[in-house]
């Protein structure tokens, strides 16, 4: 009898011990579930948080997702003990369960935002693509806008350059002018050229100075008082004599007259 009553008082005590670890067991998963709850709905705080990179989001819901496991796990150890509080698992199943199911959410809405970024950098991608694009056709057009544009005032500047035609020439005697046919050394003295500037919208009207150069035959000038030098096309050059004109853009008669230096002979 003392040992039946030995065997039974040790058995009583094992299995009050073990029944006391299972509370302390199930007490402390419930301290975990109600601990992972918190962080799991003050997970959306983050996933609200635009200044938090997706990746960061992901990575703070892994962590949460393996939590919730580790609990999974302990509570699918606790159930299988006999004398467990099976009322009380099953309510902790039941919250555990309603976890996984913001998890879930979470995880969607993440999925989401991945796709959503991921379909944004794309259009990002494809609009830097298209700038890069437009830039280059820019500066290609600007390019030749600029060429176009120079070619253009180098066709105006030519096409503005006033032309002469019908050229004559006289000999001017005490104010008198007669129309030259040859020329002679000795006969020559003060010297005339006439001739017509032709119509010409394209040149802008107003003063204009028009430089007569007489050439001798060996290429050098003939040069008087009224002689001085001008540029001509990029280069200093020397002219003969010269006079100013009022330039209507009409088609126009003009003389230039050169008056022999004293002592002076033509080659």
């Amino acid at each position: 009898m003392l040992c039946a009553l030995g065997y039974f008082g040790v058995k009583y005590f094992a299995e009050k011990s073990e029944n006391e670890k299972n509370l302390a067991d199930i007490k402390e998963l419930n301290s975990e579930i109600l601990s992972l709850e918190e962080k799991i709905l003050n997970f959306e705080v983050n996933l609200e948080d635009k200044n938090m990179e997706i990746a960061e989001k992901d990575k703070l819901l892994e962590e949460k997702y393996m939590e919730l496991e580790a609990v999974v796990a302990r509570l699918a150890q606790a159930k299988q003990n006999s004398k467990a509080d099976k009322n009380k698992i099953r309510q902790l199943e039941s919250k555990v369960g309603e976890l996984q199911n913001f998890v879930d959410q979470y995880r969607a809405e993440i999925d989401y935002l991945k796709a959503e970024n991921q379909l944004l950098t794309g259009q990002v991608d494809s609009l830097n693509t298209t700038t890069v694009m437009l830039q280059t056709e820019n500066r290609t057009l600007q390019e030749t806008t600029e060429r176009t544009e120079q070619q253009l005032q180098e066709t105006k500047q030519i096409a503005a350059t006033l032309r002469a035609t019908e050229l004559s020439y006289f000999n001017v005697k005490k104010g008198k002018a007669k129309e030259a046919r040859e020329f002679r050394r000795g006969s020559m003295k003060d010297f005339r050229a006439c001739f017509t500037l032709l119509e010409n919208q394209l040149a802008e009207s107003g003063g204009r100075e028009v430089f007569m150069v007489y050439e001798n035959p060996g290429g050098t000038i003939n040069t008087g008082n009224g002689s001085g030098k001008f540029m001509y096309r990029g280069q200093q050059r020397e002219y003969s004599s010269k006079t100013l004109i009022n330039y209507t853009g009409s088609e126009q008669e003009v003389c230039v007259d050169f008056a022999q230096p004293a002592d002076f002979k033509y080659e």
